[in-house]
Protein backbone atom coordinates (compact mmCIF):
# COMPACT_ATOMS: atom_id res chain seq x y z
CA UNK A 1 0.00 0.00 0.00
CA UNK A 2 2.79 2.42 0.91
CA UNK A 3 4.68 1.65 -2.29
CA UNK A 4 1.53 2.30 -4.37
CA UNK A 5 1.04 5.65 -2.66
CA UNK A 6 4.67 6.56 -3.35
CA UNK A 7 4.29 5.57 -7.01
CA UNK A 8 1.09 7.63 -7.35
CA UNK A 9 2.65 10.64 -5.63
CA UNK A 10 5.79 10.40 -7.74
CA UNK A 11 3.72 10.21 -10.92
CA UNK A 12 1.79 13.34 -9.90
CA UNK A 13 4.99 15.19 -9.01
CA UNK A 14 6.50 14.08 -12.30
CA UNK A 15 3.57 15.53 -14.25
CA UNK A 16 3.79 18.80 -12.33
CA UNK A 17 7.54 19.10 -12.93
CA UNK A 18 7.03 18.29 -16.60
CA UNK A 19 4.39 20.99 -16.92
CA UNK A 20 6.80 23.53 -15.43
CA UNK A 21 9.53 22.74 -17.99
CA UNK A 22 9.99 25.06 -20.94
CA UNK A 23 7.07 24.89 -23.38
CA UNK A 24 5.89 21.67 -21.71
CA UNK A 25 8.39 19.88 -23.96
CA UNK A 26 10.57 16.82 -23.29
CA UNK A 27 13.54 18.86 -24.53
CA UNK A 28 14.23 21.20 -27.42
CA UNK A 29 14.62 19.16 -30.62
CA UNK A 30 16.62 21.36 -32.95
CA UNK A 31 15.67 21.49 -36.61
CA UNK A 32 18.03 19.42 -38.79
CA UNK A 33 16.80 21.15 -41.94
CA UNK A 34 18.11 24.54 -40.78
CA UNK A 35 21.70 25.65 -41.34
CA UNK A 36 23.74 24.07 -38.56
CA UNK A 37 25.12 26.46 -35.95
CA UNK A 38 27.76 24.96 -33.62
CA UNK A 39 26.93 25.03 -29.94
CA UNK A 40 28.43 27.95 -28.03
CA UNK A 41 30.06 27.78 -24.60
CA UNK A 42 27.06 29.51 -23.03
CA UNK A 43 24.63 27.12 -24.73
CA UNK A 44 26.70 24.15 -23.60
CA UNK A 45 26.66 25.38 -20.02
CA UNK A 46 22.90 26.03 -20.09
CA UNK A 47 22.29 22.62 -21.63
CA UNK A 48 24.27 20.97 -18.84
CA UNK A 49 22.42 22.86 -16.11
CA UNK A 50 19.01 22.16 -17.64
CA UNK A 51 19.68 18.43 -18.01
CA UNK A 52 21.28 18.07 -14.59
CA UNK A 53 19.17 20.31 -12.36
CA UNK A 54 16.15 21.34 -14.45
CA UNK A 55 12.52 20.38 -13.78
CA UNK A 56 12.45 17.77 -16.53
CA UNK A 57 15.46 15.96 -15.07
CA UNK A 58 13.76 16.07 -11.67
CA UNK A 59 10.57 14.69 -13.22
CA UNK A 60 12.44 11.74 -14.71
CA UNK A 61 14.19 11.11 -11.39
CA UNK A 62 10.95 11.17 -9.45
CA UNK A 63 9.30 8.80 -11.89
CA UNK A 64 12.13 6.25 -12.04
CA UNK A 65 12.62 6.35 -8.25
CA UNK A 66 8.89 5.81 -7.74
CA UNK A 67 8.91 2.81 -10.07
CA UNK A 68 11.96 1.34 -8.33
CA UNK A 69 10.29 1.80 -4.94
CA UNK A 70 7.15 0.08 -6.21
CA UNK A 71 9.27 -2.79 -7.61
CA UNK A 72 11.18 -2.98 -4.30
CA UNK A 73 14.56 -2.61 -6.02
CA UNK A 74 17.02 -2.62 -4.39
CA UNK A 75 15.42 -4.48 -1.52
CA UNK A 76 17.81 -3.04 1.08
CA UNK A 77 16.17 0.38 0.76
CA UNK A 78 12.62 -0.86 1.32
CA UNK A 79 9.27 0.35 0.04
CA UNK A 80 9.14 3.44 2.25
CA UNK A 81 9.40 7.20 1.75
CA UNK A 82 12.96 6.99 3.09
CA UNK A 83 13.76 4.29 0.53
CA UNK A 84 12.30 6.49 -2.19
CA UNK A 85 14.58 9.29 -1.01
CA UNK A 86 17.62 7.00 -1.16
CA UNK A 87 16.77 6.00 -4.71
CA UNK A 88 16.17 9.59 -5.81
CA UNK A 89 19.46 10.75 -4.28
CA UNK A 90 21.36 7.82 -5.81
CA UNK A 91 19.85 8.56 -9.21
CA UNK A 92 20.66 12.26 -8.98
CA UNK A 93 24.24 11.40 -8.06
CA UNK A 94 24.56 9.30 -11.20
CA UNK A 95 23.08 12.11 -13.29
CA UNK A 96 25.53 14.69 -11.92
CA UNK A 97 28.54 12.42 -12.51
CA UNK A 98 27.34 11.32 -15.97
CA UNK A 99 26.53 14.79 -17.23
CA UNK A 100 29.74 16.27 -15.80
CA UNK A 101 31.86 13.63 -17.53
CA UNK A 102 29.96 14.24 -20.76
CA UNK A 103 30.46 17.99 -20.40
CA UNK A 104 34.21 17.64 -19.92
CA UNK A 105 34.85 15.16 -22.73
CA UNK A 106 32.32 16.83 -25.01
CA UNK A 107 34.01 20.20 -24.57
CA UNK A 108 37.45 18.76 -25.33
CA UNK A 109 36.20 16.91 -28.42
CA UNK A 110 33.86 19.73 -29.49
CA UNK A 111 30.81 17.45 -29.40
CA UNK A 112 27.34 18.95 -29.68
CA UNK A 113 25.10 16.98 -27.28
CA UNK A 114 21.83 18.53 -28.44
CA UNK A 115 19.18 16.46 -30.19
CA UNK A 116 18.40 17.44 -33.77
CA UNK A 117 15.13 16.29 -35.30
CA UNK A 118 15.17 14.17 -38.42
CA UNK A 119 14.89 15.95 -41.79
CA UNK A 120 13.13 12.84 -43.15
CA UNK A 121 9.44 11.98 -42.97
CA UNK A 122 7.85 8.68 -42.06
CA UNK A 123 7.69 6.79 -38.79
CA UNK A 124 10.49 4.27 -39.25
CA UNK A 125 13.08 6.69 -40.75
CA UNK A 126 12.50 9.04 -37.81
CA UNK A 127 12.78 6.22 -35.26
CA UNK A 128 16.01 5.16 -36.98
CA UNK A 129 17.27 8.74 -36.68
CA UNK A 130 16.45 8.74 -32.95
CA UNK A 131 18.36 5.48 -32.56
CA UNK A 132 21.43 6.75 -34.40
CA UNK A 133 21.31 9.99 -32.41
CA UNK A 134 21.54 7.96 -29.20
CA UNK A 135 25.07 6.86 -30.12
CA UNK A 136 26.29 9.84 -32.14
CA UNK A 137 26.55 13.63 -31.84
CA UNK A 138 26.98 16.57 -34.16
CA UNK A 139 30.49 17.94 -34.62
CA UNK A 140 31.54 21.54 -35.23
CA UNK A 141 31.53 20.86 -38.97
CA UNK A 142 27.95 19.64 -38.88
CA UNK A 143 28.77 15.96 -39.40
CA UNK A 144 28.24 13.11 -36.96
CA UNK A 145 30.71 11.32 -34.71
CA UNK A 146 30.49 8.70 -31.93
CA UNK A 147 29.09 10.19 -28.72
CA UNK A 148 32.20 9.45 -26.66
CA UNK A 149 31.35 11.95 -23.95
CA UNK A 150 27.81 10.64 -23.50
CA UNK A 151 28.76 6.96 -23.50
CA UNK A 152 31.73 7.49 -21.18
CA UNK A 153 29.51 9.48 -18.82
CA UNK A 154 26.76 6.86 -18.76
CA UNK A 155 29.16 3.97 -18.15
CA UNK A 156 31.51 5.84 -15.82
CA UNK A 157 28.72 7.10 -13.57
CA UNK A 158 27.29 3.60 -13.21
CA UNK A 159 30.62 2.08 -12.22
CA UNK A 160 31.36 4.92 -9.81
CA UNK A 161 27.92 4.53 -8.22
CA UNK A 162 28.29 0.74 -7.99
CA UNK A 163 31.51 1.11 -6.01
CA UNK A 164 30.45 4.16 -3.98
CA UNK A 165 26.84 4.66 -2.88
CA UNK A 166 24.72 1.91 -4.44
CA UNK A 167 23.05 -0.69 -2.24
CA UNK A 168 25.07 -3.88 -1.76
CA UNK A 169 22.87 -5.83 -4.19
CA UNK A 170 23.72 -3.30 -6.94
CA UNK A 171 27.43 -2.96 -6.23
CA UNK A 172 28.94 -5.44 -8.69
CA UNK A 173 30.50 -4.67 -12.07
CA UNK A 174 27.75 -6.56 -13.88
CA UNK A 175 25.19 -4.38 -12.10
CA UNK A 176 26.95 -1.34 -13.56
CA UNK A 177 26.98 -2.89 -17.04
CA UNK A 178 23.27 -3.73 -16.78
CA UNK A 179 22.45 -0.22 -15.53
CA UNK A 180 24.41 1.31 -18.41
CA UNK A 181 22.37 -0.73 -20.88
CA UNK A 182 19.14 0.42 -19.26
CA UNK A 183 20.31 4.05 -19.42
CA UNK A 184 21.15 3.79 -23.13
CA UNK A 185 17.75 2.22 -23.80
CA UNK A 186 16.04 4.99 -21.86
CA UNK A 187 17.97 7.62 -23.85
CA UNK A 188 16.78 6.02 -27.09
CA UNK A 189 13.17 6.01 -25.89
CA UNK A 190 13.48 9.65 -24.84
CA UNK A 191 14.93 10.57 -28.24
CA UNK A 192 11.89 8.98 -29.88
CA UNK A 193 9.68 11.12 -27.66
CA UNK A 194 11.69 14.21 -28.60
CA UNK A 195 11.36 13.34 -32.27
CA UNK A 196 7.59 12.97 -32.25
CA UNK A 197 6.68 15.42 -29.49
CA UNK A 198 5.89 18.33 -31.88
CA UNK A 199 3.44 16.06 -33.73
CA UNK A 200 1.89 14.88 -30.46
CA UNK A 201 1.42 18.48 -29.28
CA UNK A 202 -0.35 19.42 -32.51
CA UNK A 203 -2.80 16.56 -32.10
CA UNK A 204 -3.40 17.37 -28.45
CA UNK A 205 -4.28 20.99 -29.31
CA UNK A 206 -7.01 20.00 -31.75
Amino acid sequence: MVSRCILAASTLACCQAWAQSSNVSPAPAHDSSAVYQPITSAERGNYYLHRTYGPLGLAKGIMTSGIQTWRHKPQEWGRTPRGFGYRLAARQGRVVVSNTIELGIGTLLQEDPRYFSSPRSGFFPRVQHAFVSTFTVRTTGGGRAPALGRMTGLAGSRFIAAHSWNAHSDSQNMDAVRSTGYAIGFDFAFNVLREFWPDIKKKLRR
